[in-house]
């Protein structure tokens, strides 16, 4: 309910140069696009993956792109999926357990790793100004800057894509 106050209080702080970015973090149900017309903001975060392509595939990053935004992807791993093995799946993301096998055949095909194909995906995408991961130790995170140093993988990033929307909603998952 106060939401467009909040919003008037961090264009005052950008304005006021305390800051000098402010941004939203969205969802793909959220409408993005929307969103940043409405607000304006310098960046917009949102979720793709090589197995979430759907606001890259609709043209919704690009758009925000060419608004002028910065676009920081962010659930690149679409919350750790693309790299647990699909035998460990949780129970109720099973229907996509088949192609999330899939894609990690075709990731293993194309000699990479789920790791090093995630972030080749993301920092190839030309939309993204930023791409945001998270991790739990040192040794993650040695492992994800030795993987987005390396060249990206040569895959078709479009065949890894998935659709059920069960498992690209992570918001959905505790409910399951």
């Amino acid at each position: 309910p106060h939401g467009a106050a909040l919003w008037d209080r961090l264009k005052a702080l950008r304005d006021s140069g305390l800051t000098r970015k402010i941004g939203v973090s969205v969802f793909a149900s959220d409408d993005p696009l929307g969103v940043a017309r409405r607000f304006r903001p310098d960046i917009v975060q949102a979720p793709a993956s090589l197995l979430d392509q759907r606001l890259i595939n609709d043209g919704t990053l690009a758009a925000i792109a060419g608004l002028g935004m910065e676009v920081h992807l962010r659930s690149i791993f679409l919350n750790g999926l693309i790299l647990l093995p699909p035998d460990r799946a949780p129970s109720h993301l099973r229907e996509a357990a088949a192609r999330i096998s899939r894609a990690r055949r075709m990731i293993a095909e194309g000699r990479s790793d789920p790791l090093q194909a995630s972030l080749g995906f993301a920092l190839s995408r030309p939309e993204a100004t930023a791409v945001l991961v998270g991790v739990a130790s040192a040794a993650e995170l040695n492992a994800v800057v030795a993987a987005a140093a390396s060249p990206p993988p040569d895959l078709d990033w479009d065949d890894m894509a998935i659709d059920d929307p069960d498992a690209l909603d992570p918001g959905s998952w505790a409910a399951a």
